[in-house]
């Protein structure tokens, strides 16, 4: 199968990379294709004549985007406009990465497939419209909602506070906003297991199970043996950042666990990941 996938240079894009043949992929990073250009992604996936996009493409720090609105439009709803057109155009099948920002936060329990959307942030606004225009317009596609995403490349939540945790001894993290944290090469494994099966639609993706970003920090710490920290622990309200994300927000695999995929839980992947 040849596959074009956009963003290719961002966390999922390159772990995937490393766990496919790159004869049999297109790897457009930010630098070789601009989503937003519609003549541009019509060329290059029409050069490349791919089985199935993957469009990884994406703005999705919420402070950025909430800095900038426009250009999280731009990218995030009308790039995958144009990238929907293209496929339809071309009769090609394609998987799009959203995000749990689409839900409010509000439920108690892990959101599911079937739950509606509700987004409060602009990431979550500007995906929840790029899914959309996918239900909207095509026919062949997976629509992957995952949670927290880390991996050895990126400046992730866990990098950061890895990274911050090297320098001093004390630390500020947020102990009521709660989801799934999902370790990147575990996700593009079950993607991978999903499109064999040809069972279209969308899906949540993460490593099972949940956990505050204290709680998941916390365990990290545990694992590096970080010891003698000084955690400072904080309400969202009180943390200032331009964004307010939605503070519930697990993820529920149960529709892909239907198909036989199932991700870990988030602390064996996390310890996978630290120790590897």
């Amino acid at each position: 199968m040849k596959i074009f996938i956009t963003g290719a240079n961002g966390q999922l894009g390159k772990t995937f990379s490393e766990k496919y043949p790159k004869k049999n992929l297109c790897l457009a990073t930010k630098e070789k294709l601009d989503v937003t250009r519609q003549e541009q992604v019509l060329g290059q996936i029409e050069r490349f004549k791919p089985d199935m996009v993957f469009h990884f493409a994406s703005l999705t720090r919420g402070d950025e985007c909430a800095k900038n609105p426009k250009k999280a439009y731009e990218i995030n709803v009308n790039g995958t406009r144009n990238i929907v057109e293209a496929c339809k155009k071309n009769n090609i099948a394609l998987l799009f990465i959203s995000t749990n920002e689409i839900f409010d936060g509000i439920k108690k329990s892990a959101y599911t497939e079937t739950d509606i959307p509700n987004p409060i942030t602009v990431a979550g606004k500007t995906k929840y419209e790029a899914e959309k225009i996918v239900i909207e317009n095509l026919t062949k596609y997976y629509i992957i909602r995952t949670s927290w995403l880390y991996s050895k490349w990126a400046n992730n939540f866990l990098s950061v506070v890895l990274n911050t945790a090297k320098k001093t001894k004390r630390i500020k993290l947020v102990k009521d906003e709660v989801s799934s944290p999902t370790y990147s090469l575990d996700l593009a494994l079950a993607i991978k297991k999903l499109i064999s099966t040809n069972k279209y639609g969308i899906y949540h993706l993460n490593n099972t199970g949940k956990a505050s970003r204290l709680e998941f920090a916390k365990k990290a710490f545990e694992i590096v043996g970080f010891k003698d920290m000084e955690i400072i622990p904080l309400k969202l309200t009180d943390f200032r950042r331009i964004s307010k994300p939605p503070l519930y927000t697990p993820l529920s695999n149960s529709k892909a666990k239907r198909l036989g995929i199932q991700l870990l839980d988030w602390e064996n992947a996390l310890k996978r990941f630290l120790v590897s």
